[in-house]
């Protein structure tokens, strides 16, 4: 279980007070801890976040926090590039 900075991160989408936007992991694995607060992203504004092992296509499950600006992955692969992407409100 460890806390993970995004490899990168783009807004691809702004509307209505939403933005989306893309990132990658180099790896994920269960438990660990996605943090956005590089990017000024707090778990309050997160709507939405999804993820995929890029190899596989495969869903990976993730868990919105409301403690602080991460999100958990449910559970994934080891030492896999992962890529996905998160809403969140931007005011």
């Amino acid at each position: 279980m460890s806390e993970i900075t995004p490899s990168e991160f783009k807004i691809v989408q702004s509307y209505g007070g939403l933005k989306e936007a893309y990132f990658e992991l180099d790896s994920a694995t269960a438990a660990d801890t996605i943090d956005f607060s590089d990017y000024e992203v707090t778990a309050d504004d997160v709507k939405i976040a999804t993820l995929q092992n890029n190899l596989t296509g495969a869903v990976v499950p993730v868990i919105l926090c409301d403690t602080d600006s991460t999100v958990t992955v449910g559970s994934g692969p080891s030492a896999t590039f992962c890529m996905g992407t998160i809403k969140f409100r931007d005011y």
